[in-house]
């Protein structure tokens, strides 16, 4: 991973100062749900996009040795809030947006569905990776439309797009 401004190799990056990892449980003091910048922990980031699969997903390491994450249950049910982009192409730069952006502002944070490889490398070091992917692959998984339809094609499309998956 890269924070520097300008391409010094292939597949350098910019990363965002903010890297929110947000639980399903209440922050103890508010009705916000508990979330904890983890932009420190990155290790590394690898975002996996394809012609053939119609959604984004990723995995995330994370080296703990602070025992940050203790505070928060690692469950797989988290919200994944960061973005990153090229350098040289700063979103705010361009008039068109460049990179990724998976904030909530966006209306595109990642969610976390899986959890693995947890290795206690020395006393109190905790590797982690996350696997997450965008809200279009929880929707699919989550919702099957099993029923017969009559009409052409691009009505029956456009029901099922709008009033069933939403």
């Amino acid at each position: 991973m890269s924070t520097v401004t300008s391409v010094t190799k292939a597949g350098d990056f910019v990363l965002s100062d903010r890297f929110l990892l947000t639980s399903y449980r209440q922050h103890p003091d508010t009705s916000e749900p508990l979330s904890i910048d983890i932009r420190q922990l990155v290790t590394e980031v690898q975002i996996y996009e394809s012609i053939s699969h119609t959604t984004l997903s990723g995995r995330l390491t994370l080296t703990d040795g602070a025992s940050v994450l203790d505070d928060l249950p690692l469950t797989g049910h988290e919200l994944l809030e960061f973005s990153l982009y090229t350098p040289g192409m700063s979103p705010k730069d361009t008039d068109t947006p460049t990179g990724y952006d998976f904030t909530r502002e966006s209306g595109h944070p990642m969610f976390v569905y899986k959890i693995e490889n947890i290795i206690q490398q020395n006393k109190g070091t905790k590797m982690y990776t996350l696997e997450f992917c965008s809200r279009e692959e929880i929707r699919n998984s989550q919702r099957k439309i099993s029923r017969a339809f009559t009409g052409q094609v691009h009505q029956i499309v456009h029901t099922i797009l709008r009033d069933d998956l939403k």
